[in-house]
Order: structure tokens, then sequence, then C-alpha cells
């Protein structure tokens, strides 16, 4: 089963319309670090967000498929970050 991995992550100073950006792939930790590699996010703040129950059941490939999707968004001092992670259905060419 493949996943999409969305991460949203923006500090105070930058331009609210930055991009989400996102990977398509397997449940599991590379997935997630793909994610966090393209977004720029600090090792601090990995570490915080890998402890979100939403990305440790990605990793652990325990979500479930036949959900529409999952979504969790907060703040990390002066960062706001949106993580929206769902099942692909379907891949178009």
């Amino acid at each position: 089963m493949k996943w999409i991995f969305s991460l949203r992550y923006l500090e105070d100073d930058q331009p609210a319309e930055r991009e989400r950006v996102a990977v398509v792939g397997p449940a599991n930790a590379s997935t997630a670090e793909a994610v966090f590699r393209l977004a720029h996010v600090p090792d601090d703040a990995r570490l915080f967000l890998r402890k979100l129950p939403i990305v440790r059941h990605f990793v652990e490939d325990r979500l479930d498929a036949a959900r529409t999707g999952y979504y969790e968004h907060g703040r990390l001092g002066s960062v706001s970050w949106c993580i929206c992670i769902g099942p692909v259905h379907e891949v178009l060419a």
C-alpha cells in the first residue's frame, strides 16, 4: 500500500503561501524522513515530529487504509506545522 505524507512547516517570518511538501511511498521511516528533509525541518523539530502518534503509527504501519486520511497540526516555538497522511487509492500516469 502506498501513502501520501505531506507536511507544511512554516516559520513565523516566512510567507504564508509557502507550499507544503509531499512524498508518496510505503508506511515507514524513510518516507517520513524524506518529507522532513524536503521541508528543511531542523533536527530538533524532527525529533518532536517523530514522536507524534500520527507519525509513529505511520512508521509502524498501523494507520487504517480504510480511513480517508489523518491530519494533525500545531506549533513548535515560532513554527507552525501541519501533517496530512492518507492512503493512495490510484496512481494515474
